[in-house]
Formats: structure tokens, C-alpha cells, sequence
């Protein structure tokens, strides 16, 4: 008997991509390295969002670099 295995592909119905600014916490091995620059990271956060802006099934969430 030969089993006949049929491949489906499912799309994904949706990606949320959440974009955060790094911060570095006390207390951690991180607590030193400087804070981005916020024209650097909005610049950063743009591009991301000019990547992913024709695909409807990717929303890209982030919030405003301060």
C-alpha cells in the first residue's frame, strides 16, 4: 500500500513586529553601554518600517524614540 503524503502550505495570517529602543537597565552586565542617539534610532525604525511596508500580513508596532 503506498501512502501518498500531500504537503499543504498554510500562509500566515499575521506577524506583529515590536520595535523597541534599547535601554540598558542598572544592575546588569549592560548598565554602561550608552543609549543610542534618537535620530539614529528613528532613522533605524523607519527603514524597518520601509522594509516590511508592502507586506499586509506584517504590522510593525514601536514606539517613539525619546
Amino acid at each position: 500500500m503506498l501512502w501518498h503524503i500531500q504537503r499543504v502550505r498554510k500562509k500566515f495570517r499575521r506577524i506583529t513586529l515590536s520595535i523597541n529602543q534599547f535601554i540598558p537597565k542598572t544592575a546588569t552586565p549592560l548598565q554602561w553601554c550608552a543609549l543610542a542617539d534618537v535620530n539614529v534610532t528613528g532613522k533605524k525604525i523607519k527603514n524597518i518600517e520601509n522594509a516590511f511596508n508592502r507586506e499586509r500580513q506584517i504590522k510593525v508596532i514601536h514606539d517613539i524614540p525619546k
